[in-house]
């Protein structure tokens, strides 16, 4: 199990977190992001680009419709297809947005 460590610390910013690379043996990237901290009255929202960042797009909870994103601190858990056909990896964004002041550490932890 690998684990990924980025902060959040600024309205309006997203970050990397991690590239998503899928074992050879699986069939899926199965992840949970531990997030905690302050959030400042931000929304956290987890997110995929398959070009180095240039687009993203919303990632939903496993098993849900709802948006991988949190107003407080808690656990996302997120499930992706194999991306082995991809000449990039996938990555893991995280973003925070109409955020005062915020703190927010996320500890991703993955089937790695």
């Amino acid at each position: 199990m690998a684990k990924y460590t980025a902060v959040l610390s600024a309205q309006n910013t997203s970050i990397k977190i991690c590239d998503i690379d899928i074992r050879h043996d699986a069939n899926d990237w199965y992840a949970t992001a531990l997030l905690g901290g302050t959030f400042g009255t931000g929304t956290v929202s987890l997110q995929v680009s398959p070009d180095a960042g240039v687009t993203k797009f919303t990632i939903n909870q496993d098993g849900t419709a709802t948006a991988a994103s949190a107003t407080a601190a808690g656990a996302l858990n997120i499930r992706l297809g194999n991306n082995n056909t991809n000449s990039n990896p996938l990555e893991l964004y995280a973003s925070i947005a109409t955020a005062v002041n915020p703190a927010i550490t996320i500890s991703v932890f993955d089937n790695r």
